[in-house]
Formats: structure tokens, sequence, C-alpha cells
């Protein structure tokens, strides 16, 4: 997925029409410039706002937040990720365990699947899944239609990172996960000591270094801030 230009301070989107498909679904169009980031209702919101992302057609935008007023029981001090709906104009916020518990820590640098429903993004929080005890920043995954939250930067067979890991990219279906990771455990054999980039792919639950040379070497110096294709390859 490419992520949309930041603006300092401020959150801003193409603005948006709506046009009917042949199948009569409402798909927005491209049109001048759109604030995002305000409160359900239309309200300012009263923090900064940054790193947005988008899905295919444009209706889903996603960024992250330190305003506490973009919904309502906003109460944990953390900068926090939300989507709005450009067609309905509600926001959510998407950084939560599975059960609705806020996060505890930051969550940034939000991305979202091609159709909006998968969204990942990294967090300092300790409390979005069970079990989260490695005390380093995570790689998640929340999926809208579910309201699952899932932890993708583990080693295959669910190992939780020895070292912080950070900045995902999805493909646009939202199997695959890409990010970087100081981990050690991720992989086997990895003792460069370096900062890795990895795959990690929902479906098998299988982790991969993709930073090695085509031999599989692995690298001698910092690999980081990845992106993935549309169809993960």
């Amino acid at each position: 997925m490419k992520r949309l230009m930041l603006w300092a301070g401020l959150l801003v989107a193409a603005g948006l029409i709506l046009v009917l498909t042949e199948k009569g679904q409402a798909v927005p169009e491209f049109l001048g410039t759109r604030l995002v980031s305000i409160v359900n209702g239309g309200g300012a919101s009263n923090g900064d706002s940054s790193y947005p992302d988008s899905s295919h057609s444009g209706r889903y935008v996603v960024f992250e937040s330190n305003a506490t007023n973009l919904v309502g029981g906003d109460s944990n001090g953390v900068t926090d990720v939300f989507l709005r709906d450009m067609i309905t104009q509600n926001v959510y916020r998407l950084s939560r365990h599975s059960n609705g518990t806020a996060g505890n820590g930051a969550s940034q640098r939000p991305v979202v699947s091609g159709d909006g429903r998968y969204i990942a993004f990294h967090s300092a929080a300790t409390n979005l899944v069970d079990g989260d005890t490695n005390n380093a920043t995570d790689v998640y995954v929340h999926d809208r239609l579910t309201g699952q939250t899932s932890r993708v930067s583990v080693a295959t067979g669910g190992a939780q990172a020895n070292a912080p890991s950070y900045d995902p990219d999805i493909s646009a279906d939202g199997r695959y996960i890409t990010f970087w990771s100081l981990a050690s455990n991720l992989a086997t054999l990895d003792n460069n000591g370096k900062s890795d980039v990895f795959v990690h792919d929902r479906n098998t639950g299988q982790t991969f270094r993709v930073s090695v040379a085509s031999n599989g070497q692995q690298g001698n110096d910092d690999s980081s801030h990845p992106t993935i294709s549309d169809d993960g390859r």
C-alpha cells in the first residue's frame, strides 16, 4: 500500500464526492481537499493528527492522533490509531484489545488494506493482546469486521519478539504484513546484530526475514522502513 502525503500538524486528505457504480454502490471520488481528523459530528480535534493512509477507493482513511475528543471516552492519554469513513463521516478508534479496552501505550504509523478492513500499526501498549510480556513495541493488525486485534511481530509458532518492531506495511488483501525489527528471534540464525525486515503471513502464521541476499546471507548493516506490493510478492 502506498501512503498519502503527510502534512505537519494537521491531517488532510483529498476531498470526496460520491459516484454510483453500475452495481449501485457508492464510491468516493477525489475532488479538492477535505479535513479528515475531525470529531464525530464535525467539531475540531484538540490534538495533532498525522501519518495518514487510505483504502484503494479513498473511502477509509486511517491516521494517528493524540487528540482526546475524536471519539467518546478517550481517556488513555496516549496517541491512538483512528479510521474515518469518508461516506458516513464516522470516526473509530482501532488501537484497542479485541474486548474493546483502549491501549495503554502509544499506537502509531497505521496502514490500511485495499478494502479498508485490516489496519496494521505498531504500538508500545502492553494490553492489546493477552500474554504481551516482552516490554517492546510490537506490530498489530486490527480486523474491522470481527473487531479482533492480533499481534503479527511474532516468530513462526507465535513466540513474541525479544526486541522492538516498527513501521508496518500491508498487502492489499491484508494477508501479508511487512515491518522492521531489532529482534533476533523472529527468524533462525539471526545473529547479525542489525535491524532486519520481515514479512508475516497472517494465513499461515509464518514469519520470514527478507532483508537477505539471494543466497540467503544476512545483511551486514541495518534494514528498515519497508513497503510491500499489493499482492505481497
